[in-house]
């Protein structure tokens, strides 16, 4: 077991895979199943076609680059490395109706599906079980104010830099004084 999992990437889930599925990545996260990435096989329907292509044209034991059956780390560097799963090489722009919409959504959906698969191979190891996932938490009062209500990735609420304090210790504690030290009732009518 492991006390705590990788915290993550909110903006690039692909990007996470690496600490798991990347064979040379130096701090991989699964204990025992470094270096071993690549002689775990998984299928994978990329396409999404409902089959798991199997094909082996290569006569050496090796699935060609079209098959659906590769190692954990051969799926990882296609989905990042591979033109087939390059959505970038569409432009930011691209919308329903352009002339290489259906090209994007189906490289989208291939990089997706990669992804997908990449987790529930990951999941299905269990080379180990996390007891700990990070997070952060945050209680609202009326004695401080976030930089914002809105919460944003890897930025929070604004963090302690911009936290304000409505109310010294002396001022907090006349207030309190003058609610008699119950502020369940200002508590519940507090809009955040």
């Amino acid at each position: 077991m492991i006390f705590s999992i990788w915290g993550g990437a909110a903006i690039n889930p692909y990007g996470l895979m690496e600490v798991y599925c990347k064979k040379d990545f130096t701090n991989c996260c699964e204990y025992g199943f470094a270096g071993k990435q690549d002689t775990a096989y998984v299928g994978i329907d990329a396409n999404g076609d409902g089959t798991i292509d199997q094909t082996d044209t290569d006569e050496d034991g090796k699935f060609d680059s079209g098959s659906e059956w590769k190692s954990i780390h051969a799926w990882y560097s296609y989905m990042i490395d591979s033109e087939d799963c390059n959505e970038a090489r569409y432009g930011d722009e691209i919308a329903e109706g352009d002339d290489e919409y259906e090209d994007y959504l189906a490289c989208h959906n291939r990089k997706l599906n990669v992804l997908a698969g990449l987790e529930a191979a990951i999941i299905n190891r269990y080379e180990c079980i996390p007891l700990v996932a990070r997070g952060t938490s945050s209680l609202l009062g009326l004695k401080t104010e976030n930089a914002t209500k809105v919460y944003i990735n890897l930025i929070g609420y604004g963090g302690i830099r911009f936290l304000n304090f409505n109310f010294n210790d002396g001022e907090w504690k006349k207030f309190c004084e003058e609610h008699n030290n119950d502020l369940a009732n200002i508590y519940k009518s507090y809009e955040d």
